[in-house]
């Protein structure tokens, strides 16, 4: 079968990518089609976790964050777990430059606590919990 430009598995039928693309949209996704062909594993994921992860971004909005737009620019953020948007969330908005892009940098890098570990930005770190964590993160 033939769908969105790809050969998809046949386990994704017609009505099955349908009801995703219905679903996507209804949750304000403007092109479902282009998330899907940009990252082919939110075919897999279940609503609930989209949600969930929706609703966190939601909380968000105080920094200027457009969770729907993030994700449709990089769909792979709605296949992280919810653990790790927050612990990068809570380090990319310590940081007194912290933006969506440093946020999106930090997530999706193969090592992403390496991007990070340059003294200079940990030094600007608000949070010195946070900084600990980190460290125990990196340590693990």
């Amino acid at each position: 079968m033939r769908i969105l430009g790809k050969t998809t598995p046949k386990l994704f039928t017609d009505e099955f990518v349908n009801k995703k693309l219905d679903g996507l949209r209804q949750r304000g996704f403007g092109d479902p089609v282009k998330m899907i062909n940009t990252w082919p594993s939110i075919l897999r994921l279940a609503f609930d976790n989209i949600d969930r992860k929706l609703r966190y971004a939601s909380k968000l909005r105080r920094f200027g964050v457009n969770g729907i737009a993030l994700a449709e620019v990089s769909p792979q953020l709605l296949t992280y777990s919810i653990k790790r948007i927050c612990l990068y969330t809570r380090i990319t908005f310590s940081l007194e430059n912290g933006d969506q892009e440093i946020f999106v940098t930090l997530i999706t890098a193969k090592k992403p606590l390496t991007v990070v570990e340059n003294d200079a930005l940990m030094r600007c770190a608000k949070d010195r919990k946070l900084v600990r964590l980190y460290y125990r993160y990196k340590a693990a």
